[in-house]
């Protein structure tokens, strides 16, 4: 009976090697992460009231953690008057829900707050907005390619949240305003699909001063190319462009996440498909503050909460970065940080570049003003 009860130890130990090998840890775990039941849209929570505070990550004259600035950074005055409509990324980890409860006292909230800090953080000499929003669990990326997938009704959801804040941002905040649109991964995928259907081909892209839509790799040459008005950003003073790029490691293996070639735009130089920039050009790595809960089991209000000091300063000449069939390569930043996959470097895509995006974004509002006074002297 022992000897029966190893083997069969033995051939599932087998088979579970067999399924980190051909797929790799990170996802063999999320594919244990599935929901175990259908997408029903009747059993979530309420959807959030764009016209409360309390629905908002961050907002000018709110304090938030995105307001933080690293040591030794210097405000861009410049900035001063610009709104960026800011969409955060998955933080919703957990498989009880195909979407987040929005419960300010879990795990998830905190992870919002650790984007706020860490990624929002880049734009905030100028006025962020950052809505809440019942974000898709993060298996939902796993069904992205088939349209009737529970994954995908989460993600329409979560899509229907962030369009509901965009137009309340451009109703009651922003107006005819210049703005800036922002985001990283599951943001991402809101935030191009805002560009498709709000944007592009429409009054308010004549506003769009540029649209940081970094981290996830679906935003695919493509689709941008498709575009009418918009088209991806190839220097550093273009305006009304798209900019993406997700990080690894040079030399790590190319995942299978999608089969098209994504849009990458070096942040060292600001070219589409840029190539290589010494670390010498990298303007400053900002260390993360505070840190992300990481956790994939058991409940959402099972956390530690996290504590965010202040920014620390920037570690100039960090990294070099170039792109190649897709993917922004960059220098080897160790295994501790690749949780999502062998050199991928998913969490690091806002860190590494920190300074280069606070600078950047100042070049092209001056660029975006310089354009829009000569117009107006015509």
């Amino acid at each position: 009976m022992i000897k029966r009860i190893l083997v069969l130890i033995g051939i599932v130990l087998i088979i579970l090697i067999g399924v980190l090998f051909f797929i790799g840890p990170m996802n063999a775990m999320l594919k244990l992460l599935k929901p175990g039941h259908s997408f029903e849209e009747s059993t979530l929570v309420a959807a959030p009231d764009y016209s409360k505070d309390e629905f908002w990550a961050a907002l000018p004259g709110k304090d938030d953690l995105s307001d933080m600035i690293p040591i030794y950074a210097t405000a861009d005055t410049t900035l001063a008057d610009i709104n960026v409509f800011f969409i955060h990324p998955t933080g919703f980890l957990k498989n009880s829900s195909w979407n987040s409860e929005m419960d300010k006292t879990s795990a998830t909230e905190e992870n919002t707050k650790w984007m706020m800090a860490n990624q929002a953080s880049a734009f905030s000499d100028a006025r962020v907005f950052a809505p809440r929003y019942r974000e898709a669990t993060i298996y939902s990326f796993f069904e992205l390619e088939n349209p009737e997938s529970n994954g995908n009704k989460a993600l329409k959801l979560a899509y229907q949240d962030v369009k509901s804040a965009f137009d309340y941002f451009i109703d009651h905040y922003n107006g005819d305003a210049p703005f800036v649109l922002a985001s990283h991964s599951q943001g991402s995928h809101h935030g191009m699909k805002l560009i498709e259907e709000k944007i592009d081909g429409a009054p308010l892209a004549d506003n769009l001063i540029a649209a940081y839509l970094i981290g996830m790799g679906t935003i695919s040459d493509k689709r941008a190319n498709a575009l009418k008005d918009i088209s991806v950003c190839d220097s550093a003073d273009q305006t009304g462009c798209i900019i993406h790029w997700a990080t690894y490691r040079a030399g790590s293996p190319k995942d299978d996440f999608n089969s098209d070639k994504a849009v990458c735009v070096n942040p060292l130089n600001w070219k589409r498909d840029g190539a290589k920039e010494e670390s010498k050009n990298n303007l400053g790595f900002v260390p993360q503050s505070g840190e992300y809960n990481l956790k994939f089991y058991g409940d959402d209000e099972d956390y530690e909460p996290t504590e965010f000091g202040p920014l620390g300063a920037p570690i100039k000449a960090h990294t070099f970065a170039y792109c190649e069939e897709g993917r922004l390569l960059v220098d080897d930043q160790g295994k501790d940080v690749e949780f999502m996959g062998d050199g991928n470097y998913h969490g690091l895509d806002y860190l590494l570049f920190h300074m280069d995006i606070r600078a950047n974004l100042g070049d092209r509002v001056r660029a975006f003003n310089k354009e829009n006074d000569m117009v107006s002297i015509n």
